[in-house]
């Protein structure tokens, strides 16, 4: 009988050498002639071998795709418009073909903040930015990865490769850019997760697509498990990731902690001991309802007998 943990390391390592196989071949066929001739530095599309029949994700294949902004100060305005949703303008080539108006933008969230200006930072290109139809080898949208904090550069391609034998996970390689003429090294270009990827995975571009919350939102809390008349714990979530239970909106939430808040009993008729915490009488004081209960906003818990001898 076979030991499915041992057919799994097999699989790994075989996902392993292929991957690293791939990656020296690219590096090889590619990266070594641009270092023999001084290319690193300064390329154009005539200094490269395009591939215009190769799919795109394919491993053993490194583009070169060249980016040409308007301005030299291309990368202040990327900068600049981080985080919001205006697209800078380029014209990409790519295989011998020119794509306009491509939408470009940072991606990332540390490896855009540990990666000071100047350095490598994730691209996000957008070909169907203002031509609803152009795409590039079938897809609208790439990704092109710094690998911030991976030495190896294989990691999220070692991943991908992997994750794809049990599930749908994006496609992943490598790609050189080329930005205003000047090279900016190997990328690691990373399926959008769109309707691209749906086509690929399920057959159909249709069908629901979830996008989990910024990381602090995933967290989980016990508010998320408990009945909705239950009171919030305070959680160390923002206010806005906080977690709701389905058909209890925020303000409702809130609205009915403050009302359970105003109509608490006391410490003393709380109090899960054999007599009363404040005036010390037997366990049937309680039960009765402390006097010093009279104080509350709530009459509910008015005494219903003589009042708390400690009153």
């Amino acid at each position: 009988m076979i030991d499915p943990d041992e057919k799994i390391r097999e699989l790994q390592q075989q996902v392993r050498r292929r991957t690293y196989e791939a990656y020296r071949t690219c590096v090889e066929r590619h990266l070594a002639p641009a270092i023999g001739k001084k290319q690193l530095r300064s390329l154009t599309p005539a200094d490269v071998r395009p591939y215009p029949t190769t799919p795109m994700y394919d491993l053993g294949t490194m583009r070169t795709m060249f980016l040409q902004f308007e301005h030299e100060d291309w990368e202040e305005e990327l900068a600049a418009f981080n985080n919001t949703d205006v697209e800078v303008p380029a014209t990409l080539i790519v295989d011998g073909r020119t794509y306009r108006d491509v939408g470009v933008h940072f991606r990332g969230n540390s490896s855009y903040r540990m990666v000071p200006g100047g350095d490598k930072r994730s691209l996000n290109l957008s070909f169907d930015h203002v031509h609803k139809d152009q795409h590039v080898g079938g897809y609208r949208t790439l990704n092109l990865l710094n690998a911030n904090g991976d030495p190896t550069f294989v990691r999220t391609v070692l991943y991908s490769e992997i994750a794809r034998k049990y599930i749908p996970a994006p496609k992943v390689n490598f790609v050189r850019v080329s930005i205003n003429g000047e090279s900016w090294g190997v990328y690691t270009n990373a399926q959008q997760f769109n309707k691209d990827f749906g086509r690929d995975f399920y057959g159909t571009p249709d069908g629901a697509r979830w996008k989990a919350p910024p990381r602090p939102c995933l967290a989980w809390t016990p508010w998320a498990a408990a009945p909705p008349t239950a009171s919030p714990p305070r959680s160390p979530l923002p206010r806005s990731c906080a977690p709701v239970p389905h058909g209890v909106t925020r303000r409702s939430r809130e609205r009915s902690a403050r009302s359970r808040s105003s109509r608490s009993p006391p410490p003393c008729c709380r109090s899960r001991s054999s007599s009363c915490t404040c005036c010390g009488a037997s366990a049937g004081h309680a039960t009765e309802r402390c006097g010093r209960a009279s104080g509350t906003s709530d009459r509910r818990w008015a005494s219903r007998s003589a009042s708390c001898p400690a009153d």
